[in-house]
């Protein structure tokens, strides 16, 4: 993959996770390049949504798997996190994996896909098991497909 943008976000514009320590993850990405990817031992990619209500851009990072070229991503939390109902909305994306910068779309993956993608996040993240348990719901998946050249 190449470093491609959108022209949609700048650095300027964009709206961090308000989390403390997400916040400070994604301050360190970015600083770095790139080359500060992993959280916990876990490489990290960046995802940027557009609010649903405010229109403003969103950051927030998050563990990742992979399906081919896609990406796989879980929405975890007792409710769905404001990232996953922004590209329920809006699917146009912008998403950051190391040094490489990419326009996507995402979507909520179809019944289907599931389960061998539920399979492929917990070999990724084997708390998600417990998260979604805790949570006392299904967690949502998502795919992001990076667009064409």
């Amino acid at each position: 993959m190449s470093n491609r943008s959108s022209g949609a976000s700048t650095s300027a514009e964009v709206h961090d996770n308000p989390t403390r320590w997400v916040a400070a993850h994604i301050r360190r990405y970015v600083a770095s390049g790139g080359r500060e990817h992993t959280f916990n031992g876990r490489d990290t990619l960046l995802i940027t949504t557009r609010g649903r209500r405010s229109g403003k851009l969103r950051r927030t990072a998050l563990y990742f798997g992979r399906d081919g070229d896609r990406y796989v991503v879980v929405a975890t939390g007792a409710h769905d996190p404001d990232w996953y109902r922004n590209l329920l909305v809006n699917p146009a994306v912008v998403v950051q994996h190391r040094a490489d910068t990419f326009a996507a779309v995402a979507r909520p993956v179809t019944p289907a896909e599931r389960p061998r993608l539920w399979q492929v996040m917990l070999r990724v993240f084997p708390g998600y098991a417990d998260y979604q348990m805790r949570a006392g719901r299904e967690l949502p998946i998502a795919v992001l497909e990076m667009l064409g050249p």
